[in-house]
Formats: C-alpha cells, sequence, structure tokens
C-alpha cells in the first residue's frame, strides 16, 4: 500500500504508464478508494488504478486516465512504487482495510437479476464488487455475464459449477468458449482474502481445486463439529461463501436467527456468513469500517 499526496499519485500513475508503454489506462473500478482517513492509492496488475483526495473516491464508474507527462519522478516515489509492485504482483486483495463491498454468488447467467445488483451497487458506490463462484448454468448467457462483471471490475471466486473453465481447463474446454469467458474465468479465484474478509465459494475447510470437496453438502452446520471445522479453517474475523442458494449466520456457537431481512451488524468477533443467490434476487453490500451487512432480496417474476 501506498499513501501519498494527489500529485504523488499522478506521477506514480504516469511511470506506471511509462514502464509497461501504455499512454491510457482503462479504469473500470476502484480495488480501493480514499475515505475520511486520508487518500490512498492501490494498483492493481490487472489495470485498476484508485486515486482520490480530500475524502473523494477516484474511479467510481467507466473512464480513462491518461497520464500527465508535466511533473518529474521523484526518487522516493519510485521506491515506494517500486517496492508496492514487488509485493503485490500477485493476487490478493489486501490494500483496503476500509471498504464498501458488493456481494454476488450463484449467478447461473442469470443476467437480469445480475443487472439489478450491478445497478444497486452503483447507486450505492461500493468500492469493490466481489462475486462468490458458480456463474456458469447452461452457457447459454455466460459470454454476456462474463461480460458484465469485467466491465464492473468484479474480482472473486470460483464456484463448483465453475470449477472446469477455472482451473487448468484442457484444450478441448478452451476451444468451445469465446475469450472473453476464458479471460475472465482465469481470474477467478479457489480463495479471496480482503483485509478481515475470507471469500470462498463452500466452507472455508473445503478444498476448492477438489472437484468433490467443492460440490461436498451435506445441509447446514449444526452441529458443533460442523461449526469448528469452519472457524478453524481460516483465522479471518468474517468469512463468506455462496452455495446454499439461501441467507445463514453462523457464529462459533450456532447458527443464528436470520434470514436475509434487514440490515445486520457483525458484532460477533467472528462469523461466517452465507450470502442468497442472484439467481433468486440476493445479493448484498458489506461496509468493513461499521460491519453493517445490508442484505437485498429483489426477486423479479418476470426475469
Amino acid at each position: 500500500m501506498v499513501r501519498c499526496d494527489a500529485d504523488s499519485s499522478r506521477k506514480i500513475l504516469t511511470e506506471f504508464m511509462r514502464i509497461f508503454k501504455r499512454e491510457t489506462l482503462v479504469v473500470p473500478r476502484p480495488v480501493c478508494a480514499a475515505g475520511p482517513r486520508g487518500l490512498r492509492l492501490a494498483v492493481r496488475f490487472h489495470g485498476t488504478i484508485a486515486t482520490g483526495s480530500h475524502g473523494k473516491p477516484a474511479g467510481r464508474s467507466l473512464g480513462k486516465m491518461k497520464a500527465q507527462h508535466s511533473a518529474p519522478i521523484d526518487r522516493q516515489d519510485l521506491v515506494s512504487f517500486s517496492f508496492w509492485l514487488r509485493h503485490n504482483l500477485v493476487f490478493i486483495a489486501t490494500a483496503a482495510s476500509i471498504m464498501k463491498l458488493g456481494l454476488l454468488t450463484d449467478i447461473h447467467e442469470d443476467l437480469k437479476h445480475l443487472q439489478i445488483a450491478l445497478n444497486r451497487f452503483e447507486q450505492q458506490q461500493v468500492d469493490q464488487i466481489v462475486v462468490l463462484g458458480d456463474l456458469v448454468c447452461m452457457n447459454e448467457e455466460l459470454e454476456q455475464t462474463c461480460r458484465l462483471l469485467k466491465q464492473a471490475g468484479v474480482i472473486g471466486v470460483w464456484g463448483n459449477h465453475d470449477l472446469g473453465l477455472c482451473h487448468q481447463p484442457d484444450e478441448d474446454v478452451r476451444g468451445r468458449y469465446p475469450p472473453i469467458v476464458l479471460d475472465f474465468m482465469a481470474s477467478l479465484k479457489p480463495r479471496l482474502q480482503i483485509g478481515d474478509c475470507h471469500f470462498s465459494h463452500v466452507e472455508p475447510w473445503l478444498n476448492p481445486m477438489d472437484p468433490l470437496e467443492i460440490n461436498y453438502y451435506e445441509g447446514p452446520p449444526d452441529e458443533p463439529h460442523k461449526l469448528a471445522r469452519i472457524f478453524n479453517a481460516v483465522p479471518a474475523r468474517w468469512m463468506f461463501a455462496g452455495h446454499y442458494h439461501r441467507w445463514l449466520l453462523v457464529t462459533p456457537e450456532r447458527i443464528e436467527s436470520w434470514s436475509g431481512i434487514g440490515r445486520l451488524r457483525l458484532h460477533q468477533d467472528r462469523c461466517f456468513v452465507v450470502i442468497g443467490a442472484i439467481c433468486d434476487g440476493r445479493f448484498a453490500i458489506f461496509d468493513t469500517d461499521s460491519a453493517e451487512l445490508t442484505p437485498y432480496n429483489e426477486f423479479c417474476p418476470t426475469a
């Protein structure tokens, strides 16, 4: 993470473009945004830049940022930026500890409900959208699904329906899909960590790269040993998953009485939260600063 003022941010962006011989960089959505705690600059190697000043985030809408070549590059800026690059070329979005996250899962090529969610995220000015897997259904709308997600700068993890396209697809599989599908599906990860949040399609103790484990389901974790294996799997404070096609809130002690109605503040030290499926009109926004989870249930009968 590089912290600097707006002028330094511009100079670093200029140098980044010079190094990679790019005069214009497409900015789909920020990895993180400037908030009341001051300016932050984060660069995701796949092409996202987020800069801002005076508490105003940049890059919320589609657009382009052009390099400014007028200001010289300060040596300390380059040292800081080089340090950042060396430690962030692997894909893990840990740069922002305070973010508003849009959460999607189990899309199954449902374009109408996906567009409803993306519109809501735009309206609520989320900083980053995270998909929790299962984009695939019957391959009738997969190309447009991937296009919408890519345009919105979505990052995330794969699900059991996506595994064959995301994890070591063979040449026969690759030959059946257009580049937009192959490229976006290749960007999905088995797991993702953003600050104190851990994201996976299934319960975190399961291996997302194993076909048997990622398809595992024995009902909700309603026994002590089932609870323990979730919370012993990873140290993250908040764990999010999909797969169940329902809302679910779990603490180390029990399943809480919550069905995705009304805002929820995750006061507990640790939680496992299952997000409802997009194909049922369900999605959520999570504010990592306030620990407030806002569920949306916007099923459209005509979708």
